[in-house]
């Protein structure tokens, strides 16, 4: 058996269980048995807290039996998720270790049970568990951290408002500073645990620590404080308990002993002695015979005083032998707790190594995503910079076009112009010469005006960009008014234009654009057809596209100059027509801009010698 003092502090903690103590243990047994016929693999909540009931009913008579339903109510929990019924009974198991000794396994269990309660932010269940592990380093006498542990307990229970457990943490937290011999410390706890007694009816609570009190006054040598709280105890009408009134009794003896009034000590002694044999408390027996002994060795009495010396030998050799027992069980939970703390630090390392590698991870991601981030921006700066110098590359090339055309194509019609109007001011000309001459000033001046529309719409397409502005017209009526226009040109080289209009020949595109582009193509097909040629202008129409052909009998192309027809302008790609009239190129340019911005497809076939077939699709 526990010596006195630890085992009823440790009823102390458990005096207030969730489980009531009005359900009887044969009472619990039954409403087992019951289940157990109607359905051996019930698995439930009720039945979890049922077999818990019966683990905390039978701790303290038959550790055994407590530890069997205790694991039987945990693996019960552990299947049904039960994290509250594993905490309890953890506990339930833990109590049943306590009682048996087994402090290494007490604790163990307790701290499992606190674990699970702190991860489910069970704070009643931590309470609980902070308490019990405490009271097992009591049982060790390794006291800062039992005291630790019921600060803890009772701060939680403070917060809780649950005033029970927490007169339970004052009266163990008056204890341990007892125990530490710092009485002082320990008697205002004591008294705010009694006070919380006193209000909630918590007479065994009252007892003990009204006791703890005598005890320690008798310690500070305020024998008449002793006496009093000694005698509240045994005087109590209200609650009467023989462990209790036995120290009392005992506490009494030792105190009047002290006084020197040694018949009082052993009145009171043999009072002590009796209620100690009858609840088997040997520590209480043991401190009865050593008082009694010794009172009637001072009264002189040396007969009596050696019987109750040897009575007194027996019961502290058992307790001796019982003592050495819970050291050997204290250096089982010091190797435990040696072997805990080991296992705490290399969780510690492990988690410093967890955070470090967490940290260089991190790390390294942050300069991943920054160099990433810096990559993307150099790439497209240099997107945006290669795509600027693309432009600027254009627009020299545009540039030289532009200086090319103006020194070499425009320049030799504008000093053909100015030598016609020297030769008309010098008036040495007839008026049938003047008649020819303005006929080809006339002439000239269109085909340079001409040039000159299309040299400034190319320009101004390569500054801004071109866009169409989309809408349904009919191809073959706009092909009829460039053909009055073009006429006068065909006439003059009497080359014959035929052109068939369909039935329907409508698309959508932008007028302008359109006029550009024919005006061109058939421009170009006048310009490179000798005299009595033909040009042959057709269509095939779909539901879904219209292609016109503009077929010459001219010069043909030379293979070379088809593929740079739409994408080169100037000396390089222009040539003069049948009756010599000059070309700067860029009609086709514009041909090639105005046919993609209207989403059509631009052909060409040619051969030279046999002439040229330009093909023009457009979308309905």
């Amino acid at each position: 058996m526990l010596p006195r003092p630890i085992l009823i502090i440790y009823l102390l903690l458990f005096s207030f269980s969730a489980f009531s103590q009005s359900n009887q243990l044969p009472d619990l047994l039954k409403k087992w048995h019951r289940l157990q016929v109607a359905d051996k693999n019930r698995s439930d909540t009720a039945t979890v807290n049922l077999l818990n009931a019966i683990s905390f009913s039978y701790f303290q008579s038959a550790p055994d039996k407590a530890l069997f339903y205790g694991k039987k109510a945990f693996n019960m929990a552990v299947a049904i998720e039960s994290p509250s019924g594993q905490s309890k009974a953890l506990a339930n198991i833990s109590r049943a270790y306590y009682v048996k000794g087994a402090y290494d396994l007490s604790l163990n269990a307790i701290q499992r049970s606190y674990e699970i309660s702190y991860q489910h932010k069970d704070d009643a269940g931590k309470s609980n568990a902070l308490n019990g592990i405490g009271l097992i380093y009591l049982a060790q006498d390794n006291m800062q951290p039992a005291l630790e542990k019921f600060q803890a307990a009772a701060a939680i229970n403070k917060v809780l408002n649950d005033q029970d457990k927490l007169a339970a943490n004052y009266i163990n937290i008056g204890i341990c500073y007892d125990e530490l011999k710092q009485p002082d410390k320990a008697i205002p706890p004591l008294n705010k645990g009694l006070q919380i007694c006193r209000q909630v009816n918590k007479h065994n609570l009252i007892a003990l620590a009204t006791n703890r009190l005598g005890l320690i006054y008798h310690g500070k040598k305020d024998y008449p404080k002793a006496i009093q709280y000694y005698k509240e105890v045994i005087g109590n009408k209200t609650y009467q308990d023989d462990w209790e009134n036995s120290f009392a009794y005992t506490g009494l003896a030792n105190t009047y002993y002290q006084l020197g009034d040694y018949k009082k000590a052993i009145i009171n002694g043999e009072k002590g002695l009796k209620l100690g044999k009858k609840v088997a408390a040997k520590w209480d027996i043991d401190r009865s015979l050593e008082i009694l002994h010794q009172s009637y060795f001072a009264l002189g009495d040396h007969k009596t005083a050696y019987t109750y010396l040897k009575q007194e030998k027996i019961y502290s050799d058992s307790l001796f032998n019982e003592s050495k027992e819970n050291e050997i069980n204290g250096l089982h939970l010091k190797q435990q707790q040696s072997e805990n703390r080991e296992l705490i630090k290399r969780s510690q390392l492990d988690q410093q190594r967890i955070r470090l590698n967490y940290l260089t991870i991190l790390i390294i991601s942050m300069i991943v995503v920054f160099l990433a981030v810096i990559s993307l921006i150099v790439y497209r700066n240099n997107l945006a910079k290669n795509k600027l110098n693309n432009k600027l590359a254009t627009l020299n090339h545009t540039k030289d076009q532009l200086f090319s055309v103006i020194g070499h194509d425009l320049r030799s019609p504008f000093a053909s112009i100015l030598q016609t109007l020297e030769l008309i001011r010098s008036n040495d000309l007839s008026k049938e010469e003047i008649a020819l001459i303005m006929d080809r000033f006339f002439e000239k001046l269109t085909a340079t005006s001409a040039m000159l529309d299309n040299l400034l719409l190319w320009v101004n397409g390569q500054k801004k960009g071109i866009s169409a502005r989309l809408i349904q017209l009919d191809l073959s009526l706009v092909i009829e008014q460039l053909l009055n226009l073009l006429n006068l040109l065909a006439l003059e080289k009497k080359i014959a234009i035929q052109h068939t209009v369909p039935d329907n020949a409508m698309i959508t595109a932008d007028p302008d654009h359109i006029r550009i582009i024919f005006q061109n193509l058939i421009g170009n097909a006048i310009k490179f057809t000798p005299e009595n040629g033909l040009i042959d202008i057709f269509y095939e129409v779909s539901a879904v596209q219209v292609i016109i052909h503009i077929k010459d009998s001219g010069v043909g192309i030379p293979m070379y100059k088809q593929q740079q027809l739409f994408n080169v302008a100037g000396q390089e790609i222009s040539s003069y027509g049948t009756n010599n009239e000059k070309g700067i190129g860029i009609g086709l340019l514009l041909v090639k801009k105005f046919a993609d911005e209207n989403n059509a497809l631009l052909k060409i076939v040619s051969e030279e010698g046999l002439g040229t077939e330009f093909i023009v699709v457009f979308r309905r």
